[in-house]
């Protein structure tokens, strides 16, 4: 993909692609939602919008979907994720992806 100096253009990767770039991915979800998710045995994915700053970061977070108890849970955990910068002619680049949080009720 060309990126012209005239027009730079938000780089587009799978979830896949951004969790082999990822440094911290630990997914630390407030206690108190959990508790309340669990208590309500709700379950299910969460999908987020991101971009992943030129410096890891995650950042422009939005919901798309899910079950609406277990969203901002799901943010909170990804707004804590960190990767490594994504490199475009050895260039830092934000890059746009889509994650998954999957919540499971465990036995």
């Amino acid at each position: 993909m060309a990126v012209s100096a005239n027009k730079l253009e938000l780089l587009q990767i799978a979830d896949a692609v951004a969790r082999e770039k990822s440094i911290d991915r630990g997914i630390v979800i407030a206690a108190m939602e959990d508790a309340i998710a669990k208590a309500a045995r709700v379950q299910g994915t969460v999908v987020l919008q991101a971009t992943i700053s030129k410096t890891g970061t995650i950042e422009n977070l939005k919901v798309v979907s899910g079950p609406p108890m277990l969203q901002q849970a799901a943010m909170d955990a990804v707004r804590q994720w960190r990767y490594k910068p994504y490199l475009l002619n050895n260039e830092p680049v934000e890059v746009e992806t889509t994650v998954n949080v999957i919540f499971t009720l465990g036995g």
